[in-house]
């Protein structure tokens, strides 16, 4: 019986914290996540993928941004690069043509809240840098999809 209660009271408080999260974390964070001058913008909504919600923006760098300026904006949003991914990518490119330059990744809230953020070639003809990032929360830690 008190195990069920606290079951529910911590069901409860998660769906609390996402509640709130969801309520400011757009509003605040969107506008963060992109540089000013970006091009063709995209925010797609929340989404449920089993235990995550998840959130994606992707644009293109400004024009009169380099790689390495992006880099920065990254890392000074609390992104860093992922050295396995960057490992994966470096041996993938000598296979074969990968359209990734870097792979950015960050996680917060004791693991709950996990951002990447990758950087691309632009796509269809685009001659500007794609950058897409995702956020997800995962939404109840309790339970194993798996």
């Amino acid at each position: 019986m008190v195990r069920a209660l606290l079951i529910l009271a911590g069901g409860c408080l998660a769906v609390l914290l996402l509640g709130a999260t969801l309520l400011v974390t757009p509003g605040v964070r969107r506008h963060a996540a992109v540089p000013q001058g970006a091009t063709d913008v995209r925010v797609e909504g929340w989404r449920q993928i089993k235990s995550f919600a998840c959130q994606r923006v992707s644009y293109h760098l400004p024009p009169d941004w380099s790689l390495l300026d992006q880099y920065a904006f990254l890392r000074t949003h609390g992104l860093g690069r992922d050295a396995t991914a960057d490992q994966a990518l470096r041996r993938a490119q000598q296979e074969w043509q990968s359209s990734t330059f870097a792979i950015f990744v960050r996680q917060g809230w004791l693991g709950l809240l996990n951002e990447r953020a990758t950087v691309s070639i632009g796509v269809n003809g685009h001659p500007r840098p794609q950058v897409n990032v995702e956020r997800c929360i995962k939404t109840n830690p309790w339970v194993d999809w798996s």
